[in-house]
């Protein structure tokens, strides 16, 4: 059916081969981008900026985590928090964890990422720093984030809740400024 309506045109083969090729280049730049496409930048830019193994593969519990390479990233899980027990020793970054902040603890995500943190119930939201690996809990679990005591209560209901349904969010481009703040030499190739 195509090729008699391409016939009704009266096309030639060498304009029917250049038409093909239009349609096909034009059709795969509708093509939806891989997630490393969407960003450019990925591990192996920046490694400078993240300390000794944040960017290694690494298990807990018999499970193996492997850092994401780009910060694209929107998720709905669970988050608790962390607080006294860690107060004052050494996170993933490097950093020195005070429960008093806005960070938080995350498996996967680069670090340093700002992230916006959303409770589902009563919509309040908290726009925190990963320095953090975590959470870890053994078995089954939705927990997908770890938040600072003080980043727990920002969006709270009730400061006696333990678990919130949260959506995780990277805030891709504050991210990026971020990192550019923390080393002005770099260029982000955009």
């Amino acid at each position: 059916m195509i090729m008699n309506i391409l016939r009704s045109m009266k096309l030639y083969s060498g304009q029917l081969s250049y038409l093909l090729l239009i349609c096909s280049v034009f059709l795969i730049g509708c093509e939806e981008p891989d997630i490393e496409d969407r960003v450019d930048f990925c591990r192996g830019r920046n490694d400078a900026y993240f300390v000794g193994g944040t960017w290694a593969q690494y298990s807990i519990y018999g499970k193996t985590y492997t850092p994401q390479k780009c910060y694209y990233y929107d998720q709905i899980g669970t988050s608790s928090w962390y607080g006294a027990d860690f107060h004052g020793k050494k996170t993933a970054s490097g950093q020195t964890y005070n429960q008093h902040k806005l960070t938080a603890a995350h498996r996967t995500l680069p670090i340093p990422s700002l992230i916006k943190v959303t409770n589902l119930k009563n919509k309040k939201t908290v726009v925190v720093l990963v320095t953090d690996r975590g959470p870890y809990v053994p078995g089954k679990s939705t927990r997908i984030l770890d938040l600072s005591r003080a980043a727990f209560l920002k969006i709270a209901t009730d400061p006696g809740e333990g678990v919130l349904q949260v959506r995780v969010q990277v805030l891709e481009d504050e991210t990026l400024q971020l990192i550019k703040k923390m080393n002005p030499k770099m260029s982000s190739g955009r």
